[in-house]
Order: structure tokens, then sequence, then C-alpha cells
């Protein structure tokens, strides 16, 4: 305790020598603005916050190159109609990342206090700097606003937080509303200070916070924990980490990945979320996220019935090169929309999931290049994939345990492959009615093999329709109450394709008899 003493002697101000109370009833505004004026007078301050409530009655400014260490029990009450803190004196200029930046604020609590102050008011506003960390710091109880909002701003974390506390306007107007805003610099998203000049954020790092309830009356969970909700033409918010975060009763998207860049969310926990994860694209300038790794995370249950993760693009540009990898679903059998929903989307690989207790595993729509691959399903209500309208799907080597109605549903799919699928039960919901894989709606180009479906309330093992064409089947082993596999021989075959030493190539196939026919193709 000596040692600790002594540290905080040489190397911090105390707030109290400088005439602060923390008593809070006492303002002591005038005695912390002055302390964190010494940035500007002496070139950086460092500043302690002893246990107590510090009554602030106008908005605070800090300064580049400040250190705000604060104990748990010390607490910043907003006691005005303002928020709580920002790195710049409203209507100063800055460009780019060279304003008020390296600030490290440890530890204390940030209270809006909206049981006395019910105005509408954000935690820490930040623009044009870089190198700004917040550890252990906790912000609650904020009305319509953001606790973090970082607009133009690089080389950003945030660790150890908790965010806490929320409350909308009495017309749900603000119900987006995100805990951590990543923004542009731009004069409707930041108006306070600074020139719009468009100043992108980039290098985020948010990392084993908490996104939840405060108890405090008339508040919630936040809306939306992370993310954004607009947009720059040709400007990308990117190199994104959001890390083994805690995301608890989110009431709109737990992240909303909007127009972003290279993002990786791993590690997380959404529990009981109305969504987990949003990938999406800007319907204003027709752009799209890029580039986005969601690994390790767990999704467990949901207070809504849409998609936890849900991955958009829009017509004209197609959300690229996502990977959905080692997550686990669970308890999510109202999502009506499935466990992932994917809409216009290019390049994506959904590989090694496990899914407990789900409506179904995947829905695709308008999208290529989709792999669906080595995923593990227990039981889904539905369906385990059903995709549509999409080119070049891939269903490989997944096993589910059983679907209520069909196993994998294809409708308009052009070109794709579906091998070495397991599906132990199908069809359960209505005996004799589906089947294991069906394929309909004018698909094409598709090669099915090796997959094993067992008989159980399922019609065929494999359903083809005739509205299809170039269907190949190989290898099969799949059963129906009604009967293994139903082909119509003008829209596709059972057999294979072989090549002569001489590179002719021919399709053999088997009759009713069991003779085996080659014919040139």
């Amino acid at each position: 305790m000596k040692m600790r003493s002594v540290l905080e002697d040489s190397f911090f101000k105390n707030i109290k020598n400088f005439g602060a109370v923390g008593d809070g009833v006492t303002d002591d505004t005038d005695v912390i603005q002055n302390a964190l004026n010494l940035a500007k007078i002496e070139g950086s301050v460092n500043i302690l916050f002893p246990p107590g409530r510090y009554k602030v009655t106008r908005k605070l400014i800090i300064y580049k190159n400040t250190y705000l260490k604060l104990s748990s029990s010390s607490v910043i009450l907003r006691s005005h109609t303002a928020s709580i803190m920002q790195n710049g004196v409203d209507g100063s200029m800055y460009k780019g990342y060279n304003g008020e930046g390296n600030i490290f604020i440890e530890g204390g609590v940030f209270d809006g206090n909206l049981i006395n102050y019910n105005f509408e008011c954000s935690g820490f506003s930040l623009s044009h700097a870089e190198n700004i960390r917040l550890k252990g710091v906790t912000i609650k109880d904020i009305y319509a606003g953001h606790a973090l909002d970082l607009s133009g701003t690089k080389n950003i974390l945030i660790e150890d937080c908790s965010f806490i506390g929320y409350r909308d306007r009495p017309d749900q107007s603000r119900n987006y509303s995100e805990a951590i805003q990543i923004d542009i610099q731009t004069a409707g998203g930041f108006p306070a200070f600074g020139e719009h000049d468009n100043t992108v954020t980039k290098d985020v790092v948010v990392r084993n916070c908490y996104f939840g309830a405060s108890g405090t009356q008339n508040t919630m969970s936040w809306g939306c924990a992370i993310g954004h909700h607009a947009s720059v033409r040709d400007i990308f918010p990117n190199h994104i980490k959001i890390l083994y975060n805690t995301f608890d009763g989110c009431t709109y998207r737990a992240l909303r990945i909007l127009k972003f860049k290279d993002v990786l969310i791993e590690g997380n926990l959404f529990k009981s979320c109305f969504g987990a994860i949003n990938v999406a694209a800007s319907s204003n300038d027709s752009q799209a996220s890029e580039s986005i790794l969601i690994n390790n995370n767990i999704i467990d249950g949901t207070i809504g019935n849409i998609s936890p993760v849900s991955i958009n693009g829009v017509e004209r540009a197609l959300t690229k090169n996502v990977q959905i990898k080692n997550n686990t679903f669970k308890n999510l059998n109202n999502a009506i929309g499935g466990a992932i929903y994917v809409n216009f989307c290019e390049s994506m690989n959904i590989s090694e999931n496990f899914f407990f207790d789900t409506s179904r595993a995947l829905w695709v729509r308008n999208s290529e290049n989709i792999t669906f691959k080595a995923n593990n399903i227990d039981i889904t209500s539905l369906e385990m994939v059903y995709a549509q309208s999409s080119k070049n799907f891939n269903c490989i080597s997944n096993t589910v345990k059983e679907t209520k109605r069909i196993g994998i549903n294809l409708e308009r799919i052009d070109r794709g492959v579906i091998r070495n699928n397991l599906i132990e039960k199908c069809g359960t919901e209505t005996l004799n009615t589906r089947s294991g894989i069906f394929i309909g709606t004018e698909s094409s180009n598709l090669k099915v093999m090796e997959n094993i479906i067992l008989k159980s309330s399922n019609s065929y093992g494999v359903q083809v329709t005739v509205t299809c064409s170039n269907i190949q089947l190989t290898n099969n082993d799949v059963d129906g109450i009604t009967g293994k596999v139903l082909l119509p021989s003008e829209v596709g075959f059972d057999g294979i394709y072989i090549t002569s030493p001489n590179g002719s190539m021919y399709k053999m196939t088997v009759n009713n008899s069991g003779q085996v026919s080659v014919t040139q193709v």
C-alpha cells in the first residue's frame, strides 16, 4: 500500500488536492475542468480520482496527453442537460486525426443520472483523434445518445468496460442507438466540433466488455451495442476487432456492421438479444461490407423472431468475403428466418458451426459462391438448409440429427454441389410429405453425390421436380417411405460421367433391370 501511495503521489495529481469534494452534492465541475486544462498548459496531465461522487454541472472537455485514473467507486455524476465529456470545445476546428488524442481513462463510473436529469445525452464524444484507451470504465444510463461516440478516430482500445442502462425516446425513435458508435466525421453525425472532412474511424478493438441493463428505473439494455447507422460513399470504417464481450438482452441488434471492412468478431457471448450480428450494406450509396470473420462465438437465445446472424447486401452491391466458423447457435427455435440468414452476398464460407434447437441452420437468397460445410445440426423445426435464387451453392459434409421438414431445400439454384451430407431424420412434422433433399423451381446444373439419408418420415431420399435441368445424382445412400429417389429422366440422371483415354466423355447409368448403359455425350 505504501509503494502504491508513493507512485500515485508522484505520478498522479489527486483531484481532491485541487479542491474537489466528491460528496455528490457539491459542484466539482470547475475543479475538475481546471485540472483537465493542465494538459494544455503543461503538455500532459495525470489525474487521480479517489472514491467519491463528483457532481458535474456542465460538459467536461478533455485534452491530449491526459490520463484519468478512477477507482471502481469513483463516480462522475452528470447533473446537467448535455453529455458527460468530449475531446474538444464546441465549435473548435480539427482535421484528420490531429485533435485531442493520447487519452487514457482507467476505471470509474460515468453516470448519466437519468433519475434526476432526464435529458438526452451521450457519455463520451470523441473526434479527430488517435490513441485513445478506456480500461475498466463503466458508462451507465444514457438517454437516446451513445455511451461512446467515435467519429473520425483511430487506434482505439476499449477493454474491460461496462455499458449498462439505456433510455429510448418515448416514441422509440432511437431504438437503434449504439453504445459504441464507430462513425465518420460528418456534419450530420458529429456536429459539435471539428471539420466535417469524412475522417473515418479505424483500428478499433473492443475487448472483454459487458453490454446490458443497469437496473435503473425506465432504462433497459442497449438496443445496439456496437456499430453504425449511416454511410459515406467510398469510405469504410475498417480494421475493427470485437473480442470476448458479453451482449446481454440487446433490443435491436447487438452488432450492426454497416458497410465496414476487415472486421473480426470472435469469442463473444450473445445472450437473449433481439438480434446478435447484422452485417449490412448501405442502400443509400449501394456499397456493402467486405471481409468479415465471425469466429467462435456463442449465440444463446433470442427475444425476437429474426435471424440472430443476418448477412445482407443489396442487389447492386453484394456483401463479400464473409466467414462464419466454429460458432455455437442454441435456443433459437422462434427465429423464423433461421440461425443464419444470407441475402445478396458473394464468396461466403459457413463451416464447423454447431446448431442446437433452431428453426433452420441456414437460409440463403440472391447470393453466389456460398459454401455450407462441416456443420453439426441437432434438431430444426424447419429445414437444415433453405437456399433460393442463388448461384454456385455448395452444401458439403454436414450432419443433421432431425429436421421437421425438408433436410436440404433448393429452389432456383444454378450450379452447385450437394455432397457427403448425413440426414438422420427428416420430414418428421408430417408423415410421408417431404423429402430429405428437395430440388425444385427451375434449379439446374447440380451434382448430388455421396449423401446418406435414412428412411424416417420422409417421402423420398432425393426428390427432383420436372422444372429442373441437368441434375446429376451419384453414389447416394438414401431412402424414403415412397421411394429412394424421384428424378424425372428429362431433367437429370443418376449415374456418373467417365472419360475415355482419347478424351471422349461418356455417361454411365443403370436401368430397372440392372443393365449398365454407357452413352457418349
